[in-house]
């Protein structure tokens, strides 16, 4: 999974392959970062419906411009953490955006439970779109 970019134009010149960034490379950042950042990979992302708004610049969270990444709350992986809540291999819930990996304020994660399965449960009905219908 790539970043998720929205885009003008559907013809573009730029492969995937341009923004490939190396495992490796992701984690060694990610240690260079401030105390309490999480580097995770995303596994499930979130399309809710507030989303159009947002594409339409008429929400109240702002709008996304072409070039943007698309805003919106994923389940994720915890692939190295320097936040004492969070290990390698947790499974978090937070706003990671459309993309492969992120770095996130571990202050800002939540735990998606083992016993939530399939863990895209924390996005849907479990998550804000199941709480706002209830």
């Amino acid at each position: 999974m790539a970043d998720l970019e929205f885009s003008d134009s559907i013809d573009s010149k730029e492969s995937l392959d341009d923004h490939h960034t190396s495992l490796a490379e992701l984690v060694f950042a990610a240690e260079q970062r401030p105390s309490g950042e999480v580097l995770v990979r995303n596994r499930y992302l979130s399309l809710d419906p507030y989303m159009r708004s947002q594409l339409a610049g008429r929400h109240l969270s702002g709008a996304i411009q072409p070039g943007d990444l698309m805003r919106g709350e994923t389940v994720a992986e915890v692939v190295t953490s320097k936040h004492p809540a969070f290990a390698a291999g947790a499974r978090v819930r937070g706003f990671g955006g459309w993309q492969e990996w992120a770095v996130l304020d571990g202050e800002a994660l939540a735990p998606v439970p083992d016993r939530i399965q399939p863990p895209s449960l924390a996005l849907s009905a479990l998550g804000m779109p199941g709480l706002t219908a209830w």
